[in-house]
């Protein structure tokens, strides 16, 4: 998988947290049928960066995070502090949709609510290292 791909997997956790909820479903349904696209084997990687480029708030998160060695949300990594000499994200719990793995999440605190997959309706679940 590309890091395109992963940041969209990403991106499709934080919305609710980036845009008014309007706005995230919209994006939400663009990004879910990108990757759905993705999986059938078609580019997407021109119009994942049309469409991030189409929201300040969407372009400024996602560069963020492809500045990140680990690819970590800065959400994330400002409240993460890895033991030393461990891998930065090692022992993070990160979450994914059940169904397609297309909504990806880290939960830094236990008091961090798991989110529900928009687009499925089911709460994400405990995934492998990414």
């Amino acid at each position: 998988m590309n890091e395109l791909v992963r940041v969209a997997r990403l991106l499709r956790g934080y919305l609710p947290t980036l845009l008014d909820a309007a706005e995230a479903a919209a994006y939400d349904q663009r990004i879910a049928e990108l990757l759905a696209a993705d999986r059938a084997g078609l580019p997407i990687d021109d119009d994942l960066v049309e469409l991030v480029a189409s929201s300040p708030a969407l372009h400024t998160w996602v560069a963020r995070v492809l500045e990140s060695p680990w690819l970590l949300p800065q959400e994330v990594s400002e409240r993460y502090t890895p033991l030393a000499g461990d891998r930065a994200g090692s022992d993070l719990q990160r979450y994914a949709c059940p169904v397609d793995g297309d909504v990806e999440w880290y939960r830094v605190s236990l008091s961090d609510p798991v989110p529900i997959c928009p687009q499925h309706g089911k709460a994400l679940v405990l995934a492998g290292p990414a």
